[in-house]
C-alpha cells in the first residue's frame, strides 16, 4: 500500500510538471490562479487550513499546499483554521512541513518514507512505522512532551498515544539556523505563502517584465503606479511576512520615479514608518534594515498625494511618472 501511494504521488507530480512545461494542466487536474505551474484535482484544498501532505498539493509549484503544511505559513483565517481538533467531522490533520524557508522545516521528504504523512505533527506519537525518526523530525515533534505543539495538534498531546521520546535534542534550547529567504519575482507572480496585498480599494502591486526598464537582477520586478490609483489619497500596499527567533537583516533593491508631494514610497515595519523615499532615480539602489526577533510584517506603500495637495494643484502635477519598483528582496535570519 505504501509503495502504491508513493507511485501515485510520483505519477501525479510528473503529470503536474508536464503540465507546467506545456503551460496547461493534464486531464483531471486544474490550474490555479496566481500559482503558475500548479495543477491539482481540487484547487479549493489549497490554503484551506488543513495540510494535504502529498503531491501535487504539497509541492513548491503549489506553494506547499498554499502554506497549509507548515505552522508559520498556514492561514488561521482559513476554513479549517490550521488547528482542527479531535471530535469534529474532519481529520486528522498534521503538518508535513518540507518548505525549507519555514522555521518548522525539519523533514527529509526523500528519506521520510511513511504510509500516512498526515499523522506527522498531529499530536499523537506514532512510535513505530518510521515516524519517530530524525528523517521525519521525530513524528513532527509528537513524541516528546516539550516538542509536541498543543496549539496546532489535532489530538491532545500525550493523551491516547503516549510519548516515546527519542529526540536527543528534546529539552535543549535549539539553535538550528534558518535559511535565507530571497525573492527576485522571476516566477512572474508573488509567492502567496509570504506575500500579500492589503485591500485598500485602490491599486495593487504587479510583477512586471519590461525590456525598457531592466530589473535589478534577472528580468522581473514588483511595481506600483500612481496612474492606477483612482482615489486622490489612495495607495498600493504590498506586504511581506518574516519570522526569526533572533531577528535578521532585510535588504532589497529599489527604483523610484516619484515626485514629492504627488507620490512617494514608504517602507513600514509593523505599521511603523522606517523610510520614506521621494526621489527619482533611474538606477537601482540597495536598502538594508535590521529586523528585531519575532514575527513582523514588512510593507511597501506607494502613496498618491501624501502632501495633501488641493485638487486643482494635483491635476496640474499629474504628469509625474509615479512609479515605485522593488527587486532582489532578501531576509537573512541571525
Amino acid at each position: 500500500q505504501q509503495q502504491q501511494q508513493q507511485q501515485q504521488e510520483e505519477d501525479s507530480e510528473e503529470e503536474a510538471i508536464q503540465g507546467e512545461e506545456q503551460g496547461t494542466c493534464p486531464e483531471g487536474l486544474q490550474s490555479v490562479d496566481g500559482l503558475p505551474g500548479c495543477c491539482v484535482p481540487e484547487p479549493n484544498y489549497l490554503g484551506d487550513g488543513a495540510c494535504d501532505p502529498w503531491a501535487p498539493y504539497n509541492t513548491e509549484s503549489c506553494a506547499f499546499d498554499l502554506g497549509d503544511c507548515c505552522k508559520d505559513t498556514c492561514n488561521k483565517d482559513s476554513a479549517y483554521g490550521c488547528d482542527t481538533k479531535e471530535g469534529g467531522e474532519y481529520g486528522p490533520f498534521g503538518f508535513f512541513c518540507i518548505d525549507t524557508r519555514s522555521k518548522y522545516f525539519g523533514i527529509d521528504e526523500a528519506a521520510c518514507q511513511v504510509e500516512n504523512r498526515e499523522w506527522i505533527g498531529d499530536g499523537g506519537c506514532d512510535a513505530d512505522g518510521g515516524y519517530n525518526t530524525p528523517e521525519c523530525n521525530f513524528d513532527g515533534g509528537d513524541c516528546c512532551e516539550d516538542t509536541c505543539d498543543p496549539e496546532f495538534s489535532f489530538y491532545t498531546c500525550g493523551a491516547n498515544q503516549p510519548y516515546s521520546c527519542v529526540d536527543p535534542d528534546a529539552g535543549k534550547a535549539r539553535s538550528m539556523p534558518l535559511p535565507d529567504y530571497h525573492e527576485g519575482f522571476e516566477s512572474g507572480d508573488f509567492d502567496p505563502s509570504f506575500w500579500s496585498f492589503v485591500d485598500t480599494g485602490d491599486a495593487q502591486w504587479e510583477v512586471e517584465n519590461d525590456s525598457d526598464a531592466p530589473a535589478a537582477e534577472g528580468s522581473h520586478f514588483a511595481e506600483a503606479r500612481t496612474e492606477d490609483i483612482l482615489d486622490d489619497f489612495g495607495e498600493a500596499v504590498l506586504e511581506f511576512r518574516v519570522s526569526s527567533p533572533n531577528g535578521g537583516k532585510l535588504s532589497f533593491q529599489v527604483q523610484t520615479h516619484n515626485r514629492a508631494p504627488v507620490e512617494d514610497l514608504v517602507l513600514k515595519i509593523d505599521s511603523r514608518e522606517v523610510s520614506v523615499i521621494v526621489d527619482t532615480t533611474s538606477d537601482w539602489r540597495l536598502e538594508e534594515f535590521d529586523i528585531t526577533k519575532g514575527e513582523h510584517v514588512i510593507s511597501w506603500v506607494h502613496r498618491k498625494n501624501p502632501g495633501n495637495l488641493p485638487e486643482d494643484e494635483l491635476v496640474m502635477m499629474e504628469s509625474s511618472l509615479g512609479i515605485s519598483r522593488i527587486d532582489d528582496v532578501t531576509f537573512h535570519p541571525y
